[in-house]
Protein backbone atom coordinates (compact mmCIF):
# COMPACT_ATOMS: atom_id res chain seq x y z
CA UNK A 1 0.00 0.00 0.00
CA UNK A 2 1.23 3.27 -1.18
CA UNK A 3 1.12 6.61 0.64
CA UNK A 4 -0.67 8.22 -2.14
CA UNK A 5 -4.32 8.55 -2.49
CA UNK A 6 -6.68 9.51 -4.79
CA UNK A 7 -9.21 12.46 -3.68
CA UNK A 8 -12.44 13.08 -5.23
CA UNK A 9 -14.17 16.20 -4.70
CA UNK A 10 -18.10 16.04 -5.99
CA UNK A 11 -19.35 19.86 -5.98
CA UNK A 12 -21.70 22.41 -7.87
CA UNK A 13 -21.60 22.38 -11.67
CA UNK A 14 -21.27 26.24 -11.52
CA UNK A 15 -18.16 26.04 -9.33
CA UNK A 16 -16.39 23.89 -12.25
CA UNK A 17 -13.37 26.84 -13.21
CA UNK A 18 -13.04 28.40 -9.81
CA UNK A 19 -12.26 24.95 -8.17
CA UNK A 20 -10.13 24.37 -11.25
CA UNK A 21 -8.30 27.22 -10.24
CA UNK A 22 -8.07 26.40 -6.82
CA UNK A 23 -6.23 22.87 -7.82
CA UNK A 24 -3.86 24.79 -10.14
CA UNK A 25 -2.62 27.42 -8.01
CA UNK A 26 -2.17 24.63 -5.02
CA UNK A 27 0.03 22.59 -7.88
CA UNK A 28 -2.12 19.80 -8.14
CA UNK A 29 -1.21 18.16 -11.55
CA UNK A 30 -3.38 15.91 -12.50
CA UNK A 31 -7.08 16.97 -12.23
CA UNK A 32 -10.08 14.92 -14.36
CA UNK A 33 -13.11 16.93 -14.17
CA UNK A 34 -16.48 15.04 -15.08
CA UNK A 35 -19.60 16.12 -15.43
CA UNK A 36 -22.06 14.19 -13.09
CA UNK A 37 -26.14 14.71 -12.00
CA UNK A 38 -26.86 14.53 -8.14
CA UNK A 39 -29.86 11.49 -7.42
CA UNK A 40 -30.73 13.46 -3.90
CA UNK A 41 -34.65 13.59 -3.45
CA UNK A 42 -35.86 17.45 -3.23
CA UNK A 43 -36.47 16.62 0.47
CA UNK A 44 -32.90 15.93 0.92
CA UNK A 45 -32.06 19.41 -1.16
CA UNK A 46 -33.70 21.39 0.83
CA UNK A 47 -32.27 19.65 3.88
CA UNK A 48 -28.69 20.31 2.51
CA UNK A 49 -29.59 23.62 0.87
CA UNK A 50 -28.78 22.56 -2.72
CA UNK A 51 -30.85 24.03 -5.06
CA UNK A 52 -28.93 22.76 -8.15
CA UNK A 53 -28.42 18.63 -8.65
CA UNK A 54 -25.92 19.45 -11.95
CA UNK A 55 -23.01 18.53 -9.94
CA UNK A 56 -18.70 18.16 -11.35
CA UNK A 57 -16.32 15.77 -9.80
CA UNK A 58 -12.86 16.14 -9.25
CA UNK A 59 -10.37 13.77 -9.15
CA UNK A 60 -6.53 14.08 -8.18
CA UNK A 61 -3.51 12.54 -6.08
CA UNK A 62 -1.58 13.54 -3.58
CA UNK A 63 0.37 12.42 -0.49
CA UNK A 64 -1.34 11.06 2.60
CA UNK A 65 -0.16 14.42 4.79
CA UNK A 66 -1.71 16.57 1.86
CA UNK A 67 -5.25 15.42 2.61
CA UNK A 68 -6.79 17.69 5.81
CA UNK A 69 -4.45 20.92 4.39
CA UNK A 70 -5.95 20.19 0.85
CA UNK A 71 -9.49 19.82 2.78
CA UNK A 72 -8.62 23.24 5.34
CA UNK A 73 -7.69 25.35 1.92
CA UNK A 74 -11.01 24.42 0.38
CA UNK A 75 -12.91 25.13 3.46
CA UNK A 76 -11.21 28.67 4.17
CA UNK A 77 -10.83 29.87 0.79
CA UNK A 78 -14.31 28.05 -0.84
CA UNK A 79 -16.39 27.41 2.07
CA UNK A 80 -16.52 24.09 0.95
CA UNK A 81 -19.24 21.84 2.66
CA UNK A 82 -21.14 24.71 3.70
CA UNK A 83 -24.87 24.07 3.36
CA UNK A 84 -23.93 21.44 1.56
CA UNK A 85 -21.90 22.84 -1.85
CA UNK A 86 -20.10 19.44 -1.49
CA UNK A 87 -18.15 16.25 -0.22
CA UNK A 88 -14.87 14.83 -1.16
CA UNK A 89 -13.53 11.58 0.01
CA UNK A 90 -9.91 10.07 -0.05
CA UNK A 91 -9.45 6.28 -1.58
CA UNK A 92 -5.86 4.56 -0.94
CA UNK A 93 -3.41 3.86 -3.81
CA UNK A 94 -1.91 0.10 -3.68
CA UNK A 95 0.54 0.07 -5.84
CA UNK A 96 1.46 2.19 -9.04
CA UNK A 97 3.12 0.79 -12.09
CA UNK A 98 6.54 2.90 -12.04
CA UNK A 99 8.18 6.33 -12.40
CA UNK A 100 6.30 7.45 -15.43
CA UNK A 101 3.12 6.64 -13.93
CA UNK A 102 4.01 8.61 -10.72
CA UNK A 103 4.98 11.86 -12.46
CA UNK A 104 1.73 11.53 -13.68
CA UNK A 105 -0.23 11.51 -11.03
CA UNK A 106 1.73 13.53 -8.83
CA UNK A 107 3.67 15.98 -11.24
CA UNK A 108 7.13 17.59 -10.41
CA UNK A 109 6.43 17.18 -6.52
CA UNK A 110 9.14 15.55 -4.64
CA UNK A 111 7.84 12.11 -3.18
CA UNK A 112 10.15 9.77 -1.16
CA UNK A 113 8.13 6.30 -1.04
CA UNK A 114 6.68 4.99 1.60
CA UNK A 115 4.83 2.15 2.73
CA UNK A 116 1.32 1.70 4.57
CA UNK A 117 -0.23 -1.52 5.37
CA UNK A 118 -3.31 -2.37 4.35
CA UNK A 119 -4.03 -4.17 7.80
CA UNK A 120 -2.90 -1.08 9.79
CA UNK A 121 -5.81 1.08 8.32
CA UNK A 122 -9.02 1.43 9.82
CA UNK A 123 -11.75 2.11 7.14
CA UNK A 124 -14.84 3.89 8.27
CA UNK A 125 -16.24 4.38 4.66
CA UNK A 126 -17.15 2.83 1.49
CA UNK A 127 -17.46 4.20 -1.99
CA UNK A 128 -20.03 1.98 -3.77
CA UNK A 129 -20.20 1.91 -7.42
CA UNK A 130 -22.56 0.62 -9.91
CA UNK A 131 -22.27 0.36 -13.54
CA UNK A 132 -25.92 0.29 -14.96
CA UNK A 133 -27.70 0.59 -18.07
CA UNK A 134 -28.43 3.93 -19.10
CA UNK A 135 -31.95 4.71 -17.84
CA UNK A 136 -31.86 2.41 -14.22
CA UNK A 137 -30.03 4.98 -12.43
CA UNK A 138 -33.36 5.47 -10.22
CA UNK A 139 -33.87 1.93 -9.88
CA UNK A 140 -30.34 1.73 -8.44
CA UNK A 141 -30.84 4.99 -5.97
CA UNK A 142 -34.05 3.51 -5.01
CA UNK A 143 -33.11 0.23 -3.83
CA UNK A 144 -30.18 2.07 -2.09
CA UNK A 145 -32.76 4.51 -0.47
CA UNK A 146 -34.81 1.36 0.65
CA UNK A 147 -32.15 0.63 3.28
CA UNK A 148 -31.44 4.70 4.14
CA UNK A 149 -29.21 5.86 1.46
CA UNK A 150 -29.43 9.72 1.24
CA UNK A 151 -27.95 10.01 -2.26
CA UNK A 152 -25.42 9.42 -4.68
CA UNK A 153 -23.77 11.16 -8.26
CA UNK A 154 -24.40 9.80 -11.52
CA UNK A 155 -21.52 9.87 -14.49
CA UNK A 156 -22.30 8.87 -17.81
CA UNK A 157 -19.42 6.48 -19.60
CA UNK A 158 -17.82 7.85 -22.52
CA UNK A 159 -16.62 5.62 -25.41
CA UNK A 160 -13.03 5.54 -26.92
CA UNK A 161 -12.67 5.11 -30.49
CA UNK A 162 -13.81 1.21 -30.43
CA UNK A 163 -16.76 2.93 -28.36
CA UNK A 164 -15.55 1.21 -24.99
CA UNK A 165 -13.71 3.10 -21.92
CA UNK A 166 -12.84 1.52 -18.70
CA UNK A 167 -12.93 2.54 -15.41
CA UNK A 168 -11.05 0.47 -12.52
CA UNK A 169 -10.04 -1.79 -14.94
CA UNK A 170 -13.30 -2.69 -15.96
CA UNK A 171 -14.55 -2.15 -19.56
CA UNK A 172 -17.72 0.00 -19.78
CA UNK A 173 -19.90 0.27 -23.41
CA UNK A 174 -20.94 4.22 -24.23
CA UNK A 175 -25.02 3.31 -22.73
CA UNK A 176 -23.42 2.99 -19.16
CA UNK A 177 -23.88 5.24 -16.61
CA UNK A 178 -22.09 5.36 -13.24
CA UNK A 179 -23.80 5.73 -9.59
CA UNK A 180 -21.46 6.80 -6.77
CA UNK A 181 -22.53 6.28 -3.05
CA UNK A 182 -20.84 7.03 -0.43
CA UNK A 183 -21.54 5.08 3.00
CA UNK A 184 -20.35 4.10 6.08
CA UNK A 185 -18.46 0.49 6.01
CA UNK A 186 -21.04 -0.47 8.66
CA UNK A 187 -23.81 -0.06 5.89
CA UNK A 188 -21.73 -1.26 2.45
CA UNK A 189 -23.28 -4.73 2.49
CA UNK A 190 -26.98 -3.97 3.17
CA UNK A 191 -27.07 -1.68 0.40
CA UNK A 192 -25.08 -3.81 -2.13
CA UNK A 193 -27.64 -6.61 -1.25
CA UNK A 194 -30.41 -4.26 -2.36
CA UNK A 195 -29.04 -2.50 -5.05
CA UNK A 196 -28.52 -6.04 -5.87
CA UNK A 197 -31.63 -7.18 -5.70
CA UNK A 198 -33.13 -4.63 -7.32
CA UNK A 199 -30.87 -3.87 -10.20
CA UNK A 200 -27.93 -6.98 -10.38
CA UNK A 201 -27.10 -8.47 -13.45
CA UNK A 202 -29.88 -10.76 -13.56
CA UNK A 203 -32.33 -7.34 -13.81
CA UNK A 204 -33.20 -5.11 -16.92
CA UNK A 205 -30.94 -3.23 -15.01
CA UNK A 206 -27.69 -5.37 -15.78
CA UNK A 207 -26.13 -3.53 -13.07
CA UNK A 208 -22.10 -4.36 -11.80
CA UNK A 209 -21.57 -3.71 -8.14
CA UNK A 210 -18.44 -2.96 -6.45
CA UNK A 211 -16.83 -0.82 -3.36
CA UNK A 212 -13.74 0.57 -3.06
CA UNK A 213 -12.67 1.30 0.77
CA UNK A 214 -12.69 5.31 1.27
CA UNK A 215 -10.92 6.33 4.67
CA UNK A 216 -11.76 10.30 4.80
CA UNK A 217 -14.96 11.68 4.02
CA UNK A 218 -15.73 15.64 4.46
CA UNK A 219 -18.05 17.92 3.72
CA UNK A 220 -21.40 16.37 4.19
CA UNK A 221 -23.56 16.30 7.58
CA UNK A 222 -24.15 13.54 8.97
CA UNK A 223 -21.31 11.34 7.21
CA UNK A 224 -18.39 13.08 7.83
CA UNK A 225 -15.17 12.66 9.81
CA UNK A 226 -14.35 16.23 8.79
CA UNK A 227 -12.25 18.65 11.50
CA UNK A 228 -11.09 21.83 11.59
CA UNK A 229 -7.29 21.06 12.14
Amino acid sequence: MTDLKIVLVITKREYRNIYFDFFKKHKFSTVISEIGEGTATRKMLDLFGIENVKKVLFQIVCETSEVKPLFKDLRNELRFGDSGSGIGLTIPIENIGGISSLKYLIGDKPYVKKENSMENNEFNYSLIMTIVNTGYVDVVMNAARDVGAKGGTVLKARGTENDFSKFFGISISEEKQLVYIVCRQSDTKVFMQSIMEKAGPNTEAHGFIFSVPVDNVFGLNGLTNDDNE
